[in-house]
C-alpha cells in the first residue's frame, strides 16, 4: 500500500512503486542503482557545469562584443569624420555606411544640420565682408575731411582737440574694417592661397629687422634665437602677417628694458615659431579667450586693442592647417607658439625653382 518510495539499503538506492495485476493482485516493482555510480554521475554533472558554463558565457560575451562592434562601426566612422570637420572644409559631410537604416537616417539628419549650419555661417561671413567693404569708403571720406579740418590754421583750439580725437578713432575704425576684410578673405576658399615652402627663420629675421625700430624707440631688446632653418608650407605674406601681429603685441605690452625674442624649431612633420616676451602677461581668466574675435582684455593700460589681431593670427594658422596657442603669467611675460605643417620635398623644390627664375629675371634686367 502507499505510493512510490525511495530507500537506501547498504550501497544501493532503491525505488519501489506499487501496481496491481489484471486480476487485482498487488505487486511491487523495485529498481536499484549503486550509490557510487550516482556519486560519479553527480561529480560529472558538477564538473561539466563548472567548466562548460564559464566557457559558454565567454563565447556568448565574445559573440555579443563582435556583434556590437560591427553594429557600432558606422557610428565610430561618423564620430571620426565629425571630429575632423572644420570651417576650412565646409563641404565635408558625415559618411553613410549603408548598413543600418536607423544609423544612416541619423547620418542624413546630421548632414542636413551641417548644411544648415554651413549656410548660416556663410551668410554671416558674407555679411561681415559686405559690411566691412561698405564701411571702408565712408570712413576714408570722413578721415580725409577730418585731416583737412585739422590742417586749418584758423581752427579754434577748443575744436582742434575733439577733431584730433575723432580722427584717431576714425583711423582705428579703419584698421578694424581692414582686419574684418582680411578675416573674411581667410574664411573664404578664394582666400586660401596655394602654399609653397617658406623658410620661417629667414622670414622671422627679415620681419624683426623691419620692426626693430618700434622696439628700439621703446627701449626693448628684440632678437632671433640661434638655430637651424625650418621650412613651412604656407603663404609667406600671410605668415609674415602672423609674425607682425605677434611681435606688435609683444612690443606693445612689454615695458621699457624688457626683451622680445623669436625662436624657430622643427619636430617631425611640424615646424614651430615662438614669440616670447617679458611683458605684463595675461591674466588666467583672459588667456582662454585671447584668440576670440573682438575679445578685449582689460589691463592696467586700458583695454587691449580691438580684439582682432590675435583672431587673425588664429585664422591664418587654421587656413594653413596649423594652430596657435598661448602661455602666460601676469608679470612674467607671454609665449605665443605657432605650429605649421612642414614643407614637403616637392614644395621645397618648387620654391627653389621659383627663386632661380627670379634671379635669372633680375640678371637679365
Amino acid at each position: 500500500a502507499g505510493g512510490p518510495s525511495m530507500t537506501r539499503r547498504a550501497d544501493l538506492f532503491l525505488y519501489a512503486a506499487p501496481f496491481k495485476t489484471a486480476d487485482g493482485r498487488p505487486i511491487t516493482v523495485a529498481s536499484g542503482q549503486a550509490t557510487d555510480l550516482l556519486a560519479h554521475s553527480e561529480r560529472q554533472l558538477v564538473l561539466s557545469l563548472a567548466i562548460g558554463l564559464p566557457v559558454l558565457l565567454l563565447f556568448a560575451a565574445g559573440g555579443g562584443y563582435v556583434l556590437v562592434q560591427r553594429a557600432l562601426a558606422p557610428v565610430q566612422v561618423m564620430i571620426e569624420a565629425a571630429e575632423a570637420l572644420t570651417f576650412n572644409s565646409p563641404q565635408n559631410r558625415l559618411p553613410l555606411a549603408g548598413a543600418e537604416d536607423r544609423i544612416d537616417a541619423l547620418g542624413r539628419t546630421l548632414n542636413r544640420m551641417l548644411e544648415r549650419l554651413d549656410h548660416a555661417y556663410q551668410i554671416a561671413s558674407r555679411f561681415s565682408a559686405d559690411a566691412a567693404h561698405e564701411l571702408r569708403t565712408p570712413l576714408a571720406i570722413m578721415r580725409g575731411e577730418l585731416e583737412l579740418l585739422a590742417a586749418r590754421k584758423s581752427l579754434p583750439p577748443d575744436l582742434l582737440g575733439p577733431i584730433e580725437t575723432i580722427l584717431v578713432e576714425t583711423a582705428r575704425l579703419g584698421q578694424i574694417v581692414d582686419s574684418l576684410i582680411s578675416m573674411s578673405r581667410l574664411d573664404s576658399v578664394a582666400g586660401k592661397a596655394t602654399h609653397r615652402a617658406v623658410d620661417l627663420r629667414a622670414l622671422a629675421a627679415v620681419t624683426i629687422d623691419q620692426i626693430r625700430l618700434l622696439a628700439v624707440d621703446k627701449g626693448i631688446a628684440i632678437g632671433l634665437v640661434p638655430g637651424p632653418g625650418a621650412m613651412a608650407a604656407g603663404d609667406p605674406d600671410r605668415l609674415k602677417q602672423v609674425l607682425v601681429n605677434l611681435l606688435d603685441n609683444a612690443i606693445k605690452y612689454t615695458p621699457p628694458g624688457g626683451r622680445v625674442e623669436v625662436a624657430v624649431d622643427e619636430a617631425g612633420n611640424m615646424v614651430s615659431l615662438e614669440v616670447r616676451d617679458t611683458g605684463i602677461g595675461i591674466a588666467p581668466e583672459h588667456l582662454p579667450h585671447v584668440f576670440e574675435r573682438f575679445y578685449r582684455a582689460s589691463t592696467d593700460r586700458g583695454e587691449a586693442g580691438a580684439g582682432l589681431g590675435l583672431a587673425i593670427v588664429r585664422a591664418i594658422c587654421a587656413a594653413h592647417g596649423g594652430h596657435v596657442e598661448a602661455r602666460s603669467r601676469p608679470g612674467a611675460g607671454s609665449v605665443f607658439r605657432v605650429e605649421l605643417p612642414r614643407a614637403t620635398g616637392r614644395l621645397a623644390a618648387e620654391s627653389e625653382e621659383r627663386h632661380r627664375m627670379i634671379e635669372r629675371k633680375i640678371e637679365a634686367a
